[in-house]
């Protein structure tokens, strides 16, 4: 949803004390480096099981394009191109995006809100069909933010983050997943599930979700604003992001599942240094490093996260987990404007973002 908030922060690393007192150092993750580098702490920390951290200031760190990482191959590049427009006339607010991994060519989003069906979109922007959640189960939604893939025991699902929290007031929020339909059966019954999550310390706005299918997890990424000056949503100073995690089994037993935080990105601090993609408007005024928006690699290797003003991607090492590849040090795709720009995915050797707004453009980034 839409925010506008001041851009104060300028923390480069975070570290946060545990509830006994003691310091809880960051998770960092080793990279081969082509140069010699300082010891440069990087502008990112995952930290343990808190989301009470608060941001130390540190020198500056060594950008992850100065490195030998997949990352760094995509973030050299510096071509994107328009390979279609979105045709249909009903999405209005493409929030999320995620790209198939069995129907080559399809594309999954959905609208910023209430709205429970999700779209197929083509490559090119063509209307391949509509299916409504809320039209063949029980599901109800508040601010659907996001999309995601999971592929596990040989299925693939949908899950969509119903996760939208503006004003921090929500008890709690939710999960809806469904297997992924098949667009040449188009009128196989969808049953979708849905479960509840709560924060453990009240509640949040989020707008991103990633999938870890190995380690039955998934993660939120917090979208919050200092609301302590008594300003209006969003308008107040961004906060570095929160990594909530939760689980992707147990959910037919019923009742809340309480989400465990693990460490924050100062997302902030690294828009604040951005300069790949094109100045946006929201990031001028203020909305610069709220996380609108992320997707896994099919392959795991690669996370991304998106802000109104950049794309950032961090690498992920064999077995290590999301929130580890988090810790390390992203470096930013070259961007090109997009109105609200919230989706992004990655489809084989694309990255592929789409913004907001009637017939947005699909933009992609070629690897």
């Amino acid at each position: 949803m839409r925010t506008i908030a001041a851009l104060v922060v300028s923390a480069l690393v975070v570290s946060c004390s545990s509830t006994d007192g003691s310091t809880v150092q960051p998770v960092t993750t080793t990279v081969e480096t082509t140069s010699p580098v300082s010891s440069a702490p990087s502008p990112t920390a995952v930290t343990e099981e808190t989301s009470t951290a608060e941001p130390g200031f540190g020198t500056e760190p060594t950008l992850a394009a100065e490195l030998e990482s997949a990352a760094a191959d995509w973030c050299a590049r510096t071509g994107t191109e328009q390979i279609g427009a979105v045709v249909s006339g009903e999405i209005v607010e493409a929030s999320g995006l995620v790209a198939s991994r069995n129907q080559p060519g399809v594309y999954w989003t959905h609208n910023d809100g209430s709205d429970t069906r999700v779209f197929a979109v083509g490559a090119d922007g063509r209307d391949l069909g509509v299916f409504d959640l809320g039209g063949t189960a029980a599901i109800n939604a508040r601010d659907i933010e996001d999309i995601a893939l999971s592929e596990r025991s040989g299925v693939s699902e949908l899950l969509i983050a119903d996760i939208g929290d503006n004003r921090r007031e929500r008890e709690s929020i939710q999960l809806i997943r469904v297997p992924e339909p098949n667009l040449a059966a188009p009128d196989e019954i969808i049953e979708p599930e849905s479960v509840e999550f709560v924060y453990p310390d009240g509640p949040h706005n989020a707008e991103t979700l990633l999938i870890d299918d190995e380690a039955g997890l998934f993660f939120i990424v917090t979208k919050d604003q200092d609301e302590s000056s008594g300003l209006s949503p969003g308008l107040g100073e961004t906060l570095p992001a929160v990594v909530y995690e939760g689980p992707l089994d147990g959910w037919s037993e019923g009742g809340q599942i309480e989400l465990v935080a693990r460490g924050t990105i100062d997302l902030p601090a690294l828009s604040d240094r951005a300069t790949s993609s094109p100045a946006h408007p929201l990031g001028i005024l203020g909305a610069a490093g709220v996380a609108t928006g992320g997707d896994v690699a099919a392959d795991g290797s690669l996370v991304a996260l998106r802000t109104y003003e950049a794309v950032w991607l961090w690498d992920r090492a064999p077995g290590a987990s999301i929130r580890e590849a988090l810790a390390g040090v992203p470096c930013e795709v070259t961007g090109v404007f997009e109105q609200q720009g919230e989706a992004v995915a990655f489809d084989g050797e694309r990255l592929v973002t789409v913004g907001e707004g009637g017939n947005p453009p699909i933009n992609v980034l070629a690897r």
